[in-house]
């Protein structure tokens, strides 16, 4: 049940390691849509419900993990490989008989995979590839990515742009371009008063028009999986009760604070200097863009 599992979420690293599928499963969509809105509509109950902070927030981590609960790729394939449609039937047959904390202990499972195989590549330095196979699988990639009608990701694979190596160095240089002075104070917030509300047609516009290519949160959603919610006949409902619920004065931290946890990639400008880039929430980038 929800209530067993909120000791689980609890425990749930950020930000995660493990990949999630880039579509869902066309078979599976409505039942994808059902498990997740399912999730938004207990998040939304939490809070209007006197109940422990704790548990409101642990409400609102299972609701932000949720795509990544149901659609994280393994960390290795193995001889067989795997089949996305099995691993996404098993998992979401998990979520309709509430059963959310076998489905973190396998994603639980799956980020110490991930953890472990990235400390053996780190200690295993990658050889160097020539220019020539360098070029030529770019070249693959971007026809990859053009066949499947991403222009734009096929123009970037063309012409990558390279990344700073995390560490102090980086995070330094980070904080220089935004280093704000020690007698500046904070600005004030901002006053409670009344909201207008958003109208389901606007939510649903910008649902649609974001763009597929975008990279996924820290949390695996992409804009992809956001679509697939409205196939579902109460999607448009609550989504749009989901945004206007962050648009209410004074909403508790325990439900903004995981939503709040944010990838960061910081892109070599050339020299050493960082251009940050900030993932999202797919949820939460659509409510700042509405």
């Amino acid at each position: 049940s929800l209530v067993g599992s909120e000791m689980c979420i609890r425990d749930r690293p950020c930000p995660l390691l493990g990949r999630t599928a880039k579509f869902v499963p066309n078979s599976l969509s409505r039942r994808y849509a059902a498990c997740r809105l399912q999730a938004l509509e207990h998040c939304m109950k939490a809070e209007t419900h006197r109940i422990a902070p704790w548990r409101v927030e642990a409400c609102s981590r299972l609701a932000v993990t949720m795509p990544y609960l149901l659609l994280h790729l393994p960390a290795e394939q193995g001889k067989g490989g795997y089949k996305l449609r099995e691993l996404v039937t098993r998992r979401l047959l998990l979520a309709e008989q509430g059963r959310y904390a076998e489905l973190i202990r396998e994603a639980l499972d799956c980020e110490a995979a991930c953890a472990a195989k990235a400390y053996e590549d780190c200690g295993a330095p990658m050889p160097e590839e020539p220019d020539e196979a360098k070029r030529r699988r770019q070249h693959e990639r971007a026809a990859t990515r053009a066949e499947d009608g991403c222009l734009r990701a096929a123009a970037q694979a063309l012409r990558p742009t390279g990344t700073l190596p995390p560490g102090p160095e980086t995070t330094k240089s980070i904080s220089d371009l935004y280093a704000l002075a020690e007698e500046e104070p904070l600005p004030p917030p901002p006053p409670h008063r009344a909201t207008a509300q958003v109208h389901p047609r606007t939510v649903v516009a910008r649902i649609r028009d974001a763009r597929g290519t975008s990279s996924p949160g820290p949390h695996g959603e992409r804009n992809t999986h956001l679509r697939t919610l409205l196939v579902s006949p109460k999607g448009r409902d609550v989504l749009t009760r989901w945004v206007n619920l962050w648009l209410t004065p004074g909403l508790s931290a325990g439900i903004r604070r995981p939503w709040l946890n944010c990838g960061l990639v910081a892109l070599d400008k050339g020299g050493g200097k960082p251009r940050p880039i900030v993932l999202q929430p797919a949820l939460l980038l659509s409510l700042i863009h509405i």
